[in-house]
């Protein structure tokens, strides 16, 4: 009993020094600093530009929309009214009993400003032939 105690207290001693050595040479943070905050270093790297893209769209109203439509029930005979031809068998039309669609949309309103650039340019090049006609 007195053994196993006297190994505990050593294993205890050993673990505070080893602590207490590993704090002297900043190994383990010191338990004030855990939740310090820390000065953010950005590293001075240099930009990369991989793509430009022209800009060429002015969007003034962006809509998404969804739309589901289900629970339709064809018939034989509703088939048969559009496709006159038995290009289906019976079978297979009278299986058709539901159908779910799923419509999906965007709508932007704007102007595309690479169109309002060439009119300009046409504009333009139309005038200088008017003033060259004029001289």
């Amino acid at each position: 009993m007195r053994k196993t105690l006297i190994r505990y207290i050593a294993i205890l001693i050993a673990i505070v020094v080893l602590i207490f050595l590993a704090r002297q040479f900043n190994w383990l943070p010191s338990l004030s600093d855990i939740f310090k905050a820390k000065p953010v270093i950005i590293e001075n790297t240099p930009i990369l530009i991989k793509e430009i893209n022209e800009l060429s769209q002015l969007a003034t109203v962006a809509s998404f929309d969804e739309v589901v439509a289900d629970s339709f029930r064809i018939s034989h005979n509703d088939i048969s009214n559009v496709m006159p031809l038995p290009i289906l068998p019976p079978s297979i039309t009278n299986s058709v009993d539901r159908i779910v669609l799923v419509g999906r949309g965007r709508v932007i309103a704007g102007i595309d400003l690479k169109l309002v650039w060439n009119i300009l340019q046409t504009a333009i090049q139309k005038l200088a032939l008017q003033i060259a006609e004029l001289e």
